[in-house]
């Protein structure tokens, strides 16, 4: 009976022993299983947070491409808007013309310092002076006689494409 009760003693220490290493390995899996659900969840964070960077980048590239490209556009539009003040008068013009674009480029060289016209006036240059341009308006006929006198303006551009010397020579 001593026997049996050893036995018996025995039986329970290794059922014991077994059950607590059966619920150190299920605990571990367990464990493992939560830290393999917990690694895939950051990587999935981490993918989402690197799409969203990568969106807000291409995002912020795009509005920088359109804000430099709106800046362009206004910049031709503001050239296109100078020359064609100027351009408007090339060609063969009246007195009256004539004068109207020199009063246009004394009022321009007023204005803007950056984009100044210089004047050559029958092969003498006025420089870009809006005092010294002033002169060729008393230089200005309307009649040569009876007929009508007529005046050829040009326009020379800057590296820029802005008018920088317009050319009046008497016809």
């Amino acid at each position: 009976m001593k026997d049996r009760k050893f036995i018996l003693y025995i039986v329970i220490i290794v059922f014991i022993a077994s059950l607590g290493t059966l619920t150190y390995r299920v605990g571990s899996s367990i464990k493992a299983k939560k830290d393999a659900i917990i690694d895939e969840y950051n990587k999935e964070k981490q993918e989402i947070k690197d799409k969203q960077k990568k969106a807000e980048e291409e995002a912020k590239k795009r509005q920088e491409e359109l804000e430099q490209k709106r800046k362009e556009e206004e910049l031709e539009r503001e050239k296109d808007s100078f020359n064609n003040m100027h351009e408007f008068y090339a060609g063969t013009q009246g007195g009256t013309a004539t004068g109207l674009e020199v009063d246009e480029i004394i009022k321009s060289n007023k204005k803007s310092s950056e984009h100044l016209i210089e004047v050559i006036f029958d092969d003498t240059s006025y420089g870009t002076d809006p005092d010294k341009i002033k002169e060729i308006k008393s230089m200005l006929k309307s009649f040569n006689g009876y007929k009508l006198q007529n005046y050829e303006i040009s326009v020379d551009y800057d590296e820029n494409g802005y008018v920088n010397k317009v050319t009046i020579e008497s016809k």
